[in-house]
């Protein structure tokens, strides 16, 4: 099973964690009070899961629904992503930490290809075209498939008219998982981004550094 951010973000942490074991149990969660229940180590302990968090965002949330993964029988798993590496250095140390590493161009292009094509590689006539598609999604799978699946069986003008608007004018659902990003820095660190993306976009990374430096960041 898998609780999202969407899900975190709806609900207080304490039904959250009702509901991740409730539905272990396969059972509806406003019928149970389970957190802190003397009984489910006995009932938990047969069960073998696998149980994704997936976007981890604080403390509270990681220890407080791996606590409820602590019932559960000894082979089973947990898989935890977040864009805080340091959250799960303090839970697991860096043992058992993935780093998921940046796309490159060619994975990129694969995958949107697989959507746009059904195929490994672009089409014959499309191969400029998907470049600037993968150059618009900005190596984001989720917004590979969105965008590939929009295009896909599409003629070669409606794609270059659909790239022109991206590229100036971004779709609300590739904007929305980009957003996603944003929405999980701070405040220092939004408003160091905003000051990239407006400002000073494009120039060295040591030059960078000692602009927002003096500018008490």
């Amino acid at each position: 099973m898998m609780l999202s951010r969407e899900e975190s973000e709806r609900m207080p942490l304490t039904s959250l964690c009702d509901k991740l074991l409730s539905k272990l149990l396969k059972a509806g969660y406003h019928e149970y009070n389970l957190a802190g229940s003397t009984d489910l180590m006995r009932r938990f302990r047969d069960k073998k899961v696998l149980i994704v968090l997936d976007d981890v965002d604080s403390f509270d949330q990681l220890d407080k629904l791996c606590e409820a993964c602590n019932y559960v029988g000894p082979d089973s798993k947990l898989i935890i992503t977040t864009r805080d590496r340091h959250l799960l250095r303090r839970r697991v140390g860096d043992r058992h930490v993935y780093e998921v590493k940046a796309w490159s161009f060619a994975e990129s292009l694969e995958l949107f290809s697989l959507h746009a094509f059904k195929e490994r590689h672009p089409q014959k006539g499309y191969k400029v075209l998907s470049k600037r598609a993968v150059n618009c999604a900005k190596g984001v799978p989720l917004a590979l498939k969105v965008l590939g699946s929009n295009l896909y069986s599409r003629s070669t003008e409606f794609w270059d008219d659909e790239l022109s608007k991206l590229e100036n004018y971004p779709n609300d659902s590739i904007q929305d998982v980009l957003q996603v990003s944003y929405n999980g820095l701070d405040d220092l660190e939004k408003e160091i981004f905003l000051h990239i993306a407006f400002f000073i976009k494009g120039e060295l990374k040591d030059d960078v550094i000692r602009i927002l430096d003096a500018c008490d960041f």
